[in-house]
Protein backbone atom coordinates (compact mmCIF):
# COMPACT_ATOMS: atom_id res chain seq x y z
CA UNK A 1 0.00 0.00 0.00
CA UNK A 2 2.82 2.38 0.87
CA UNK A 3 4.55 1.68 -2.47
CA UNK A 4 1.32 2.47 -4.34
CA UNK A 5 0.98 5.77 -2.47
CA UNK A 6 4.59 6.71 -3.22
CA UNK A 7 4.28 5.78 -6.91
CA UNK A 8 0.98 7.65 -7.21
CA UNK A 9 2.55 10.68 -5.52
CA UNK A 10 5.48 10.64 -7.92
CA UNK A 11 3.24 10.33 -10.96
CA UNK A 12 1.00 13.16 -9.77
CA UNK A 13 4.03 15.34 -9.00
CA UNK A 14 5.42 14.76 -12.49
CA UNK A 15 2.05 15.54 -14.05
CA UNK A 16 1.68 18.75 -12.07
CA UNK A 17 5.20 19.84 -12.96
CA UNK A 18 4.21 20.09 -16.64
CA UNK A 19 1.72 22.83 -15.85
CA UNK A 20 2.37 26.15 -14.21
CA UNK A 21 -0.07 28.53 -12.63
CA UNK A 22 0.04 30.79 -15.67
CA UNK A 23 0.38 28.35 -18.53
CA UNK A 24 -1.05 24.91 -19.24
CA UNK A 25 0.67 22.52 -21.64
CA UNK A 26 -2.07 22.23 -24.27
CA UNK A 27 -0.43 19.13 -25.73
CA UNK A 28 -1.15 17.33 -22.48
CA UNK A 29 -4.05 19.13 -20.78
CA UNK A 30 -7.39 19.40 -22.60
CA UNK A 31 -9.65 22.24 -21.53
CA UNK A 32 -13.05 21.02 -20.29
CA UNK A 33 -14.90 23.93 -18.69
CA UNK A 34 -14.43 27.36 -17.15
CA UNK A 35 -16.47 29.43 -14.75
CA UNK A 36 -15.81 32.71 -12.95
CA UNK A 37 -14.19 30.68 -10.17
CA UNK A 38 -12.32 27.80 -11.80
CA UNK A 39 -11.03 26.19 -14.96
CA UNK A 40 -10.92 22.42 -15.38
CA UNK A 41 -8.67 20.35 -17.65
CA UNK A 42 -8.21 16.62 -18.25
CA UNK A 43 -4.85 14.94 -18.83
CA UNK A 44 -5.09 13.56 -22.39
CA UNK A 45 -2.26 11.11 -21.73
CA UNK A 46 -3.90 9.52 -18.69
CA UNK A 47 -7.41 8.65 -19.88
CA UNK A 48 -8.11 4.93 -19.46
CA UNK A 49 -11.35 3.34 -20.62
CA UNK A 50 -12.46 -0.02 -19.23
CA UNK A 51 -15.10 -1.29 -21.66
CA UNK A 52 -16.02 -4.27 -19.44
CA UNK A 53 -17.26 -1.93 -16.71
CA UNK A 54 -17.95 1.14 -18.89
CA UNK A 55 -15.74 3.28 -16.65
CA UNK A 56 -13.20 5.94 -17.58
CA UNK A 57 -10.34 6.74 -15.20
CA UNK A 58 -8.64 10.09 -15.73
CA UNK A 59 -6.86 12.94 -14.00
CA UNK A 60 -8.52 16.34 -13.71
CA UNK A 61 -6.61 19.55 -13.09
CA UNK A 62 -8.69 22.30 -11.49
CA UNK A 63 -7.28 25.82 -11.27
CA UNK A 64 -8.93 28.05 -8.64
CA UNK A 65 -7.13 31.42 -8.85
CA UNK A 66 -9.19 33.24 -6.21
CA UNK A 67 -8.12 30.62 -3.65
CA UNK A 68 -4.54 30.48 -5.02
CA UNK A 69 -4.72 26.72 -5.56
CA UNK A 70 -4.58 23.93 -8.09
CA UNK A 71 -6.21 20.56 -7.48
CA UNK A 72 -5.04 17.43 -9.27
CA UNK A 73 -7.68 14.73 -8.88
CA UNK A 74 -7.82 11.08 -9.94
CA UNK A 75 -11.38 10.74 -11.22
CA UNK A 76 -13.66 7.92 -12.34
CA UNK A 77 -16.66 8.34 -14.64
CA UNK A 78 -19.00 5.35 -14.35
CA UNK A 79 -21.32 5.51 -17.34
CA UNK A 80 -23.48 2.55 -16.24
CA UNK A 81 -24.44 4.20 -12.96
CA UNK A 82 -24.09 7.80 -14.25
CA UNK A 83 -21.72 8.74 -11.44
CA UNK A 84 -18.49 10.64 -11.12
CA UNK A 85 -16.08 9.91 -8.28
CA UNK A 86 -13.21 12.14 -7.20
CA UNK A 87 -11.11 9.33 -5.80
CA UNK A 88 -7.88 10.92 -4.56
CA UNK A 89 -5.69 13.87 -5.32
CA UNK A 90 -3.41 16.66 -4.25
CA UNK A 91 -3.78 20.37 -3.67
CA UNK A 92 -1.00 22.82 -4.61
CA UNK A 93 -0.70 26.58 -4.52
CA UNK A 94 -0.20 28.49 -7.75
CA UNK A 95 3.58 28.17 -7.32
CA UNK A 96 3.22 24.36 -7.37
CA UNK A 97 4.01 24.07 -3.65
CA UNK A 98 2.22 21.15 -2.00
CA UNK A 99 -0.65 22.09 0.36
CA UNK A 100 -2.56 18.90 1.15
CA UNK A 101 -3.88 15.54 0.01
CA UNK A 102 -7.43 14.70 -0.99
CA UNK A 103 -8.11 11.33 0.66
CA UNK A 104 -11.88 11.16 0.94
CA UNK A 105 -13.59 9.92 -2.23
CA UNK A 106 -16.54 12.08 -3.29
CA UNK A 107 -19.15 10.56 -5.55
CA UNK A 108 -22.06 12.34 -7.21
CA UNK A 109 -24.56 11.67 -9.96
CA UNK A 110 -23.95 13.04 -13.43
CA UNK A 111 -27.10 15.10 -13.84
CA UNK A 112 -28.43 16.43 -17.17
CA UNK A 113 -27.41 19.96 -18.18
CA UNK A 114 -24.64 20.23 -15.57
CA UNK A 115 -20.90 20.76 -15.68
CA UNK A 116 -20.36 17.12 -14.71
CA UNK A 117 -22.37 16.02 -17.74
CA UNK A 118 -20.17 18.20 -19.98
CA UNK A 119 -17.08 16.60 -18.45
CA UNK A 120 -18.53 13.11 -18.91
CA UNK A 121 -19.32 13.77 -22.58
CA UNK A 122 -15.91 15.30 -23.38
CA UNK A 123 -14.03 12.56 -21.54
CA UNK A 124 -16.13 9.84 -23.16
CA UNK A 125 -15.15 11.18 -26.60
CA UNK A 126 -11.47 11.56 -25.66
CA UNK A 127 -11.34 8.02 -24.25
CA UNK A 128 -12.60 6.39 -27.44
CA UNK A 129 -15.75 5.19 -25.70
CA UNK A 130 -18.33 4.42 -28.39
CA UNK A 131 -21.57 4.01 -26.43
Amino acid sequence: MRKILIITSLILAMMLSVCSAEQIDENRWYWLTSTDEQTTYVDKYRINYNKDYDIVECFLLVKIPAENRIELIRTFFDYKSSTCTFYEGYVYDMNNDFISEINEPKQFYIMPNTVSEEWALYISALSGRTK
